[in-house]
């Protein structure tokens, strides 16, 4: 009697799981859309399974030509995993997106190109307007909606092609900032390319109540051969004696998707 009772729910699961997948997006985000805050879906089709949406709007900014598949087996598990894809033409990206019991959400195998407008909203604020493409590559990242918590970051982010502009576009090079996880919160290391003209080296501390601290060092490797970046990098801050510009900031990251 018990195998059969077994049995019996394990089908009665699986149907259950069929009919979510099948479920109409549509209808889906109709009845959730209050609960997103400043989250916006545009035009879903398809089903909860898969299914593609014209754009995704998240605190203001636009993602477009939204497409998503469902991992099944996942929910088996006790969780839901979700693959997903955007492409703006000018920015795009791709992941791993899943959520368990709990409130904490899991972003894995990220890989994105986004423009310097989309990311510089989120930087402290400079006279300079900043150029170039960042890549990220992200192995995992985890996120506890309830508490707005950044809990954990592995992965780089890579700023391309680098520019500030005030004047006129000033070229700055390539940098790499890889961010680890510890006991004390997420650590940043920012470094610059071999090739860059300009030398940066500087650590990011993210704590577990969401403060950060950011300290660098900037100096153009040859100031003679590019007097235009050591005068671009005076809009950043002022130099030093020793020709250096030493960079500080800290304050409260603010991940809440309602703004609050």
């Amino acid at each position: 009697m018990k195998k059969i009772t077994s049995k019996l729910a394990l089908v009665l699961l699986v149907f259950i799981i069929f009919l979510v997948m099948q479920f109409p997006a549509g209808q889906a985000y109709a009845l959730l859309a209050g609960q997103l805050g400043n989250v916006q879906l545009y035009e879903p089709e398809g089903t909860l399974w898969q299914g593609k949406a014209k754009a995704l709007d998240v605190d203001n900014q636009r993602f477009q030509n939204i497409e998503w598949q469902l991992k099944p087996w996942s929910i088996v598990l006790g969780r839901l995993n979700i693959d997903w894809s955007f492409d703006n033409g000018d920015a795009y990206g791709s992941g791993t997106a899943g959520l368990g019991l709990g409130s904490v959400i899991k972003l894995s195998e990220v890989e994105a190109s986004l423009p310097s407008t989309m990311v510089q909203p989120y930087l402290p604020d400079m006279p300079a307007k900043l150029g170039g493409v960042f890549s990220v590559d992200l192995n995992e990242l985890y996120y506890d909606k309830s508490t707005a918590v950044l809990q954990s970051i592995e992965g780089q982010l890579v700023w391309r092609n680098a520019a500030i502009t005030v004047l006129n576009e000033v070229p700055l090079g390539e940098f790499q900032f890889t961010m680890t996880t510890d006991d004390s919160g997420i650590a940043g290391h920012l470094k610059e390319a071999d090739t860059s003209d300009l030398l940066a080296e500087g650590q990011l501390l993210l704590a577990t109540d969401n403060s950060y601290k950011f300290a660098a060092t900037l100096k153009v490797r040859n100031p003679a051969q590019r007097r235009d970046l050591a005068q671009g990098i005076n809009f950043i801050g002022r130099l030093d004696g020793e020709g250096q510009v030493k960079l500080n900031y800290s304050g409260q990251l603010n991940t809440r998707s309602d703004g609050s």
